[in-house]
């Protein structure tokens, strides 16, 4: 794998704290706890196919697509807690 550059690697630890603010969000009950797991997912997806080429491949395509659902999840959840169903 080639070497990531400093500002990949910088993504990656942006995405991680997006990541553990989304859980500590929802813990607490806030709603903005599912942006902020969309938009680390969102994150990572790119993470991800940039450290492949841009391509989805055999390396790659159970994550890319764990973050493509995850994102849908996040979007479903959102909708459920402003509807009243949380």
């Amino acid at each position: 794998m080639p070497r990531q550059s400093k500002a990949m690697e910088l993504l990656s630890w942006i995405a991680l704290a997006i990541s553990i603010a989304g859980n500590l969000l929802i813990n607490n009950k806030s709603l903005w706890g599912f942006p902020a797991w969309f938009v680390s997912n969102c994150l990572w997806m790119w993470f991800d196919l940039h450290n492949n080429g841009w391509k989805v491949t055999d390396k790659n395509r159970a994550r890319v697509m764990m973050h493509i659902v995850y994102s849908g999840m996040n979007i479903h959840g959102l909708i459920n807690w402003l509807q009243g169903g949380m």
